[in-house]
Formats: structure tokens, sequence, C-alpha cells
């Protein structure tokens, strides 16, 4: 359907030649790894177990919490930055709800796919590992490998809202996994913004997206109580059937695959469509990195993949997942539907036009 459709159009000049080079820093001298930041109106301590050095301090970890995509927190150990990790302490115990995340560097296309950017970050609160959270890169598939699309999906903001709020004094994100693609040029990881969502508290998060991230923050509040608030739901909202997924052709066995896999998360025949996506949402939108797409009024939320389903013989596997349609002015559902199609790349790629179903 047009309004799910890609992320980004790959326009042929994109994979014509890669973007220039642009290193994340020029290292000189060493950069501070700790700072005082404030966050949500609290002081905290930010923390950093590396820092990619440079004469002006730009890739320091207190980046990460001043609202804007446009500078970054960048490790500087060898390698390509697993284990490295980031930390924010605050002076006592703080009620999180969840965190705002940009991952990569958001200055520009050609900053962001020529430096690392986390695929998986564990989260740990107090010590104690809580979960990991892991992120999808629009890509194509070109001649010569995987390239990011330029998207600002790519480097936005990703939203992960707790099933169950914590309690936290410390909150630190380690490195598991790191992405790469065939337009990397240095073994930089950064990270743009880190925002935790404090219970009682005003969101803070890079301007062009807050009303988005805000907006995106309530709906899943509202599905994390039971059921989104009927408030958020448009009249004419248009809830696609989420037994019969669009996206990829699928074979009749490869959908009663998928129909026995919804039916283990809630999604039946004999519940209404909106019963059975919500079913869907609340195992793919809490606990999970939830990708805000889109710059106009409407914004595409699009969970972490369900489940993957495939034949062993024809080696064709497929990933579903529930997307939402969000029309921000007023802030309301406009549509809501599970989204199927292979995975590329290890990142996520959308329908292009004339693949719906």
């Amino acid at each position: 359907m047009e309004r799910f459709r890609a992320w980004a159009t790959l326009v042929a000049a994109a994979l014509a030649a890669a973007p220039e080079a642009d290193r994340a820093a020029e290292p000189a001298g060493r950069t501070p790894q700790e700072a005082s930041v404030v966050v949500s109106g609290v002081p905290a301590r930010a923390r950093a177990s590396t820092t990619l050095p440079s004469k002006d301090g730009r890739y320091a970890v207190g980046n990460l919490f001043d609202g804007k995509l446009e500078t970054a927190w960048v490790e500087g150990a060898k390698g390509e930055g697993e284990g490295e990790w980031i930390e924010l302490e605050l002076p006592s115990p703080v009620e999180i709800e969840g965190l705002v995340l940009a991952p990569g560097h958001g200055r520009t296309w050609k900053i962001f796919a020529a430096n690392l950017a986390p695929r998986l970050l564990e989260l740990s609160v107090d010590g104690k590992p809580l979960l990991e959270i892991g992120f999808r890169y629009a890509m194509s598939l070109g001649a010569t490998g995987c390239f990011p699309l330029p998207d600002p999906g790519n480097w936005g903001p990703r939203v992960v809202l707790f099933r169950e709020n914590v309690k936290a004094t410390r909150l630190r994100l380690t490195v598991k996994e790191v992405f790469r693609s065939a337009w990397t040029r240095f073994d930089d990881l950064a990270v743009s913004e880190w925002t935790p969502i404090v219970a009682g508290r005003p969101i803070r998060s890079p301007r062009r997206w807050a009303t988005a991230v805000a907006h995106a923050v309530d709906l899943l509040r509202g599905l994390r109580a039971g059921a989104f608030d009927p408030r958020h739901l448009a009249p004419d909202a248009e809830v696609r059937d989420v037994l019969a997924p669009y996206g990829a052709a699928s074979s009749k066995g490869l959908m009663q695959a998928i129909s026995f896999e919804l039916d283990l998360r809630g999604a039946t025949s004999d519940r209404s469509g909106l019963e059975s996506f919500q079913a869907l949402a609340r195992r793919g939108f809490l606990d999970h990195t939830v990708t805000i797409l889109g710059q106009d009024t409407r914004r595409r939320l699009v969970a972490e993949p369900l489940f993957t389903v495939g034949g062993e013989v024809r080696r064709v596997f497929y990933d579903l997942y529930a997307v939402a349609l969000l029309e921000e002015e007023p802030p309301r559902l406009v549509e809501l539907g599970a989204m199927l199609q292979p995975p590329l790349c290890g990142g996520a790629r959308f329908p292009e036009p004339g693949e719906e179903r």
C-alpha cells in the first residue's frame, strides 16, 4: 500500500558512487571520558569506556545528552568498538520508563555511512543486565555489497519503552554487535543521542523529532496499559488483517507457518483486527526498539521483527513486523498492519512499489 512503502526509494545515483570518505575525527590529544550532564532536569554524570581523541573534544560523551543529532559520542578503542560502553549515573534512584536512542553519527548521511553504528546494545541497570536493544537499518543490495539508504530514519531516533518501569541510579549501554556496510570507511563507532525517559518528566529529544517521539511514547504507554487509548485512534483508521501480511509474495505452506506463529502470539481469526494487531504490538513494540520513519506530518512506527519463517529447501526466509502509521496533528493512528519481507544485508528492507500483496 502507498503509505506503507519503502523507507526511501533508492535513487540510481546513490549507488553509482560511494559517499566521500568523511571520518568522524582527527586524532590529537585525549578527549575526556566523563562529563556533567542534565537528564530531564536531573543532574547526572556521563561516562564512556573510551572516546576518540580530538583537538576540541568534539566526540565527548556529553554529546549524547545535548539534544542534537549533529554531535555524537565516538569510541576510541582499537577495533570496531565491541565491548565499549557508555554510562549514566544519577544522584539518587529515578524511575525510568525507557530510552530514546539515535545510533550512528547523525551530522550528515556521508558521515553516518562512513563510520560504524551499533547493531546490538546491552542495557544494564545498576550493574545487572536488563535487556538487549537491537537496531535495524534501511539497506539496499548493490552489485558490490550492502549499502545503507540515504534515509533520515537510519540515523533518526529509536524509542524503547519498558514493559515495566525500573528504578535506577546507574544505566550502562554496552556495544555487543556493530553495524558495518559497504560504505564504511573507518572503525569509529558513534552514537548521537541517548535520552532516558524519566517518569513524570518531559522527554528531551532532537528538535525536529521531538513531537514524533513524544507522540510515539504516549501511544506505547497506552499499549503497555493494555490497549491503545481510543483517543489515539482515528475514527476511520484502517486496520489491516495481520493474518494476511503485506509485502513479499508467499506460498501456501509459508502462510500456514506464519498463521501458526501468529496464533502463538495471540493474533487469531476469532479476534478483531485491532485486538490481533495489539497482541502483536505488545510483543514487538514493548521492550524492543521502535523505529520512527518519515519527516512530514505522518510517521511510521516499525517494530523489531516478531519472528522469521522460511523453507529449508529453497532457503527463502521472511521477517514479520508490526507497523503503525501515526498522523501528528492531531496525534492519532490512521493505519495498522503487519509486514512480511525477506531479510536483506542484516538490516531491513521494505517493499518496493508494486510489491504489495
